[in-house]
């Protein structure tokens, strides 16, 4: 039997949901962020995958006792997507967005995307531009990919559109996420997610300055992708690594979209997608021989 998970008691205007695992060298300042932002009546919860190192220790130490911000701990460890469902079936907010624990936003970035959500009651996602901070460099990514319309035109050329999931981190209404699957335990799982989003309602981008901080990290191969995110830990990739996702994609089509020559677009499309992400896997492995 799976223990229900209990959400917390009072209702808030807006929940921050931050999963962590192992990230002692980035969540104070992560931290800092949170608690600089211009709009004071968020909530934070924090919730410890487990971590192995200081990242427990750190977090008591910077948030003291500052009223807003929740830590859970998991007794046992579970995959990154897990732990990213799990803290937001703990909220109880109109508003939610993730935020890892390496990632920065500016002062204004909750207060802007409240103000915004606000005024526009179509929207469920709505998200900022968006600096990708590397090992390498930080340079800003102009993310223009936006749901505009609830039409088949419209949700088309969104998914035709999506490249690096960066809509993810942006803020959602509760009410459609709560909605939705959440995060599929599969490759591009967090696009599978964005795309019921845009069965359900709009995504836009927020104007002004707002902005949030990437880290991406560089995983260098499939096998730590999985490892992080869905706590496989093999010597060899799984051969349904694409199938299976594209299956799921195929599977929220059907969920949504009944006329069959419909359906046919969305996975042509897909299918796409799918073998885009094929050659650039394989490119991957003859690089490495």
């Amino acid at each position: 039997m799976v223990k229900k998970i209990k959400k917390l008691k009072k209702f808030s205007i807006i929940d921050v949901g931050i999963p962590l695992f192992n990230e002692s060298t980035n969540i104070k300042k992560t931290l800092k962020s949170l608690k600089n932002q211009t709009f004071k009546n968020t909530r934070f919860i924090i919730l410890n995958n487990s971590s192995n190192d200081n990242t427990s220790y750190i977090c008591k130490k910077i948030i003291k006792n500052d009223k807003r911000f929740h830590i859970f701990q998991n007794k046992k460890k579970m995959s990154s997507f897990s732990n990213f469902n799990k803290v937001f079936k703990m909220s109880n907010s109109k508003y939610f967005f993730w935020n890892s624990g390496h990632d920065l936003r500016s002062k204004n970035f909750i207060k802007d995307s409240i103000v915004y959500m606000e005024n526009n009651k179509d929207v469920g996602l709505c998200f900022s531009n968006f600096f990708i901070n590397s090992k390498i460099n930080l340079k800003l990514i102009n993310v223009d990919n936006e749901k505009k319309n609830r039409n088949f035109f419209s949700i088309l050329k969104y998914f035709s559109n999506i490249k690096f999931n960066y809509q993810v981190y942006g803020v959602f209404r509760s009410s459609i996420l709560s909605k939705t699957s959440l995060f599929r335990n599969v490759v591009g799982g967090d696009e599978i997610l964005v795309k019921e989003v845009a069965f359900l309602s709009n995504i836009k981008k927020i104007t002004g300055n707002s902005y949030t901080n990437l880290y991406v990290n560089n995983y260098g191969s499939w096998k730590d992708y999985l490892k992080k995110h869905l706590l496989i830990n093999k010597s060899y990739i799984p051969k349904n690594i694409f199938f299976f996702p594209f299956l799921k994609n195929c599977q929220l089509f059907f969920q949504y979209e009944k006329n069959i020559i419909k359906f046919f677009f969305y996975v042509i499309n897909e299918l796409y997608k799918t073998f885009q992400k094929c050659f650039y896997y394989y490119k991957e492995l003859l690089i490495k021989i």
